[in-house]
């Protein structure tokens, strides 16, 4: 849980990998960090590595914002277990993450947007600074760590980046809570002019497929209403593919139900093809003279 998320390239040509907290919302004995700040540690951070074969374990942590840092080291490899080393972890690249399960990269640049799944309250998505602190457990969307604010009110925290969007859950603390799921920018021709540039999002549980706009004014990105997709609860991936169709992995934990991968197209012009379903009153009835009506409207 909360272990593992997503990989991509820049445009710079570094991996980029997002590490989960493993769930450890207080600190291990004997540290007083919890793990999402704790430099000395991979957990809930964004990491940046350059594959290098002649490079100690195959890879860099060149211009990293910890690779130079006092008493850095490598806390990738399974010969340095965590507190090998007193000094920040050379492959962080960014950190104060709970669950960044899945992130994209902004095309043509080496900045990734994560989806960070939170704890009761909010979900938010961030644009990854190098060397930024993204708050968990500290703060969780706009506000302190758990708390419901208005976010109005609430003035940034020295030291902390805010998310660029967020939602709170709703109700508040329920046993089944969203997921946010990101997602991919639009950059394909299969669909109308104003999609070009969007970001895509979904929600694991929710089930919506929804679409950012970068309102360059304001500077700041928006949600566009209504939502792009519904009913699509269990996607646990959402990207642009071929043909510049978006794709999203279903991945439904009841064992009955299939888990798929659908394609959303863009059907321009004339009326689509109804889906015919038929229906019938009453639904069942114990005897044989019961009349029945039939429709397929």
């Amino acid at each position: 849980i909360h272990n593992a998320g997503d990989l991509h390239f820049g445009a710079d040509g570094y991996l980029y990998a997002s590490v989960g907290n493993s769930n450890l919302e207080s600190p291990l004995p004997g540290i007083t960090v919890p793990i999402s700040q704790d430099l000395t540690r991979l957990g809930g951070k964004i990491l940046r590595i350059l594959p290098d074969n002649a490079a100690p374990n195959g890879y860099r942590t060149d211009g990293n914002p910890f690779d130079l840092a006092a008493n850095a080291w490598r806390c990738g490899p399974l010969a340095n277990p965590p507190g090998s080393g007193s000094g920040p972890c050379k492959e962080i690249y960014a950190y104060g993450f709970r669950n960044p399960f899945r992130f994209t990269i902004q095309p043509g640049t080496s900045t990734p947007f994560a989806g960070d799944v939170g704890g009761g309250v909010w979900e938010e998505v961030d644009q990854v600074d190098g060397g930024g602190n993204y708050g968990w457990p500290v703060r969780e969307g706009p506000c302190p760590g758990g708390v419901v604010c208005d976010p109005a009110t609430q003035t940034p925290v020295p030291g902390m980046t805010d998310p660029v969007y967020y939602s709170a859950h709703s109700p508040i603390n329920a046993n089944v809570d969203p997921d946010v799921i990101v997602g991919d920018f639009y950059t394909g021709s299969a669909y109308p002019p104003e999609y070009q540039g969007n970001l895509f999002i979904a929600d694991y549980v929710r089930g919506f497929v929804r679409r950012l706009v970068f309102d360059a004014q304001a500077h700041k990105w928006n949600a566009i209403a209504p939502d792009f997709a519904t009913n699509g609860s269990g996607m646990i991936g959402l990207r642009a593919g071929p043909g510049g169709d978006l794709y999203y992995l279903m991945f439904i934990t009841d064992q009955s139900a299939t888990n798929e991968i659908h394609r959303i197209r863009y059907a321009p012009g004339s009326n689509q093809a109804p889906v015919a379903k038929i229906s019938a009153s009453p639904l069942n009835s114990p005897s044989f003279a019961t009349v029945y009506t039939f429709k397929s409207a």
